[in-house]
C-alpha cells in the first residue's frame, strides 16, 4: 500500500504510532499532514511530536479540546504550526503566568484586567493560524446539556489523625455509598426509558456497581473487536426493561474518545478526573450530531476528600 501511495499520490490514513514509527525509522516523508486528536501533541518530549517536528510540510491539527491543563501545552501545538511565533520564554512570561493567575478564585480585579488583555492579544496573534469553533457549533443542532453536582458524605475512622490518611480513607468507605447512590440513581432514569453511560477512573467501582445493576462492560483490556461488537450493541438495542444493554459501564480514559454513543443520553460521572477535559470527553459521547434528547450529566463527588479538591481545580482549569 506504501509503494503504491509513493507512487501514485493519494490520501493514506495511518495510526499515530504507525506515523510515529515510519517518520523516526523509514525517513517518511508527505506533502500535506492532516492530524486528528492533536491535543496528544501536548507534551513536547514525546515520540510523536518529534515525529512531527521532522515534517515540515504544511500541517493541519484538528482537536476539540484544545486546552487540558495548562496554556503551555496550547502553545506546544501552536508552535507546530508557526515555530517563530514567540519563544517559550516569553510565551511563559507574558501570557502563560498572566492568564493563570486572574484564572484563580482570589485574582485582584488588576490581574483580572491583565489576564483578559492577554488572552486578547494571544488570540489576536494566533489568528491568522487558529481555526476556533466552540461547542456552541453544537447547540444550534441539538437540545441542551445539563449538568448536576451530586455531592455526598462518606464515613471515615475518627483515630485517624493525618488528613492524608483520612483523606484515603474517605475514598475507600465511598464506595458503598457511590454504588449505593448509583443504583438509586440508575433506577429513577430507568422509569424515563433513557440509556446511560456511567463513567469512572476505578475498575472495582464499576465492576461493584454493575453486580448491583447489570449493564455492558469496556476498560482497557477490553480487546479492539470486542469494543466495536459492545457499541453497535448499546446503539442498536431498543431500549427494554430489565436489559443489560440499557447502561454501558466503562473506564473513563477508555470510553471518553472516538465513540459515538447517542443512543444514550444520561452520563453518571462517578469520580472527577484530574485532567478534566477527560469528563469532558466523556460527555461529548453523547452531545454530538444524532443526539435527540436534552443531555444530562450527573457528577459524584465525596464532599471533604480529594475528589474535591480535584473538582475545585477542574473548575479553575474550565476557566482557563
Amino acid at each position: 500500500q506504501l509503494r503504491r501511495w509513493t507512487k501514485r499520490g493519494g490520501v493514506i490514513i495511518i495510526s499515530h504510532n504507525r506515523f510515529t514509527k515510519m517518520t523516526l525509522e523509514d525517513g517518511f516523508g508527505s506533502d500535506m499532514l492532516v492530524v486528528d486528536e492533536a491535543h496528544l501533541m501536548k507534551n513536547p518530549s514525546t515520540q510523536l511530536y518529534e515525529a512531527m517536528t521532522r515534517h515540515t510540510e504544511p500541517k493541519l491539527l484538528l482537536t476539540g479540546s484544545p486546552l487540558q491543563n495548562h496554556l503551555t501545552e496550547y502553545f506546544s501545538m501552536i508552535k507546530l504550526i508557526k515555530p517563530d511565533l514567540i519563544t517559550d520564554a516569553d510565551f511563559r512570561k507574558d501570557f502563560a503566568k498572566v492568564i493563570d493567575r486572574g484564572a484563580f478564585a482570589g485574582a485582584t480585579s488588576k490581574e483580572l484586567k491583565a489576564a483578559r488583555t492577554q488572552i486578547a492579544v494571544l488570540t489576536r496573534l494566533t489568528e491568522p493560524y487558529v481555526h476556533r469553533r466552540s461547542a456552541a457549533a453544537l447547540k444550534e443542532s441539538l437540545k441542551p446539556m445539563k449538568e448536576y453536582k451530586l455531592s455526598y458524605i462518606a464515613p471515615y475512622s475518627k483515630d485517624i489523625k493525618s488528613p492524608l490518611e483520612r483523606s484515603n480513607e474517605t475514598i475507600t468507605q465511598s464506595l458503598n455509598v457511590k454504588v449505593k447512590l448509583g443504583c438509586i440513581l440508575l433506577d429513577s432514569i430507568a422509569k424515563s426509558k433513557d440509556k446511560v453511560l456511567v463513567f469512572s477512573r476505578r475498575k472495582d467501582v464499576l465492576t461493584t456497581l454493575q453486580k448491583q445493576r447489570a449493564g455492558l462492560f469496556m476498560d482497557g483490556d477490553t480487546l479492539s473487536k470486542t469494543r466495536h461488537e459492545l457499541v453497535e450493541l448499546f446503539q442498536t438495542s431498543p431500549y427494554a426493561d430489565r436489559r443489560d444493554t440499557n447502561i454501558f459501564y466503562m473506564t473513563t480514559k477508555v470510553g471518553g474518545v472516538g465513540l459515538n454513543l447517542h443512543a444514550a443520553n444520561r452520563i453518571i460521572i462517578l469520580d472527577p478526573s484530574w485532567n478534566p477535559v477527560d469528563d469532558k470527553q466523556a460527555c461529548f459521547r453523547v452531545f454530538r450530531y444524532g443526539q435527540t434528547k436534552t443531555v444530562r450529566v450527573y457528577r459524584f463527588i465525596v464532599a471533604h476528600s480529594i475528589e474535591e479538591r480535584i473538582y475545585r481545580l477542574a473548575v479553575h482549569k474550565n476557566l482557563a
